[in-house]
C-alpha cells in the first residue's frame, strides 16, 4: 500500500450505516429547486466582485436544493382551494407527498416529518399522519441542529405558516 492509496477513493460504498437515496425529480420539482438556487445566487452575486464565484459545503446545497421542493409542497396546498374536484386535490396531494419526502431526503431536519403528517392529515388518512408525527417526535429529540439547519427549519416554518394563511 502506497502512501497516495490512502487518499483514493474507495470503490461507491456507502459507509457503515448510511445507506444511499437515489431520487428522481419531476419538472415541476426542478423548476421549483431552479428558482431557488436562483434567488441565492442572485443574492450571493448581489455585491460580488465581477468574475467571482460562490462555492458552498455540501450541506448547505443540500439545504438552499431541500428549500425548492419544500416551497414547491406549499404551492401545491395553496392550489388545494381552487382544485373544482377531489380527484384533482388527491393529485395534488400526492404530489406534496412525494415532493415532501425528497426534501427530507436532501436535508433530513425532523420538520419535514411534520411536514408530511400535516398532508396526510390533509388527505384523510389518519392512520399515515400518526405514523409520521411519531417518527416527526422520535427524530426531533435525537436532533442536534447546527446553524444550518436552524435556519432552514424557520425558513420551512415561515413557508408552511404562509401557506396556510391563504387556506380557507
Amino acid at each position: 500500500m502506497s502512501f497516495l492509496d490512502r487518499f483514493t477513493p474507495k470503490a461507491n460504498s456507502a459507509p457503515e450505516g448510511v445507506v444511499e437515496i437515489k431520487v428522481e425529480f419531476t419538472a415541476e420539482e426542478n423548476e421549483a429547486m431552479n428558482r431557488t438556487l436562483d434567488r441565492y445566487a442572485a443574492i450571493a452575486n448581489a455585491h460580488a466582485p465581477e468574475g467571482t464565484w460562490m462555492f458552498v459545503p455540501p450541506k448547505v446545497m443540500n439545504a438552499m436544493s431541500a428549500q425548492g421542493p419544500t416551497e414547491y409542497v406549499e404551492e401545491l396546498i395553496r392550489g388545494i382551494q381552487d382544485c373544482a374536484s377531489d380527484t384533482k386535490i388527491a393529485a395534488a396531494l400526492d404530489k406534496a407527498i412525494k415532493a415532501q419526502m425528497k426534501a427530507y431526503a436532501f436535508h433530513n431536519l425532523p420538520i419535514c416529518l411534520s411536514q408530511l403528517a400535516s398532508i396526510y392529515e390533509l388527505a384523510g388518512d389518519a392512520a399515515k399522519s400518526r405514523e409520521f408525527f411519531e417518527l416527526f417526535l422520535r427524530a426531533q429529540d435525537e436532533f442536534a441542529p447546527d446553524r444550518m439547519d436552524a435556519d432552514l427549519a424557520g425558513e420551512v416554518v415561515q413557508v408552511r405558516a404562509s401557506a396556510e394563511r391563504d387556506l380557507p
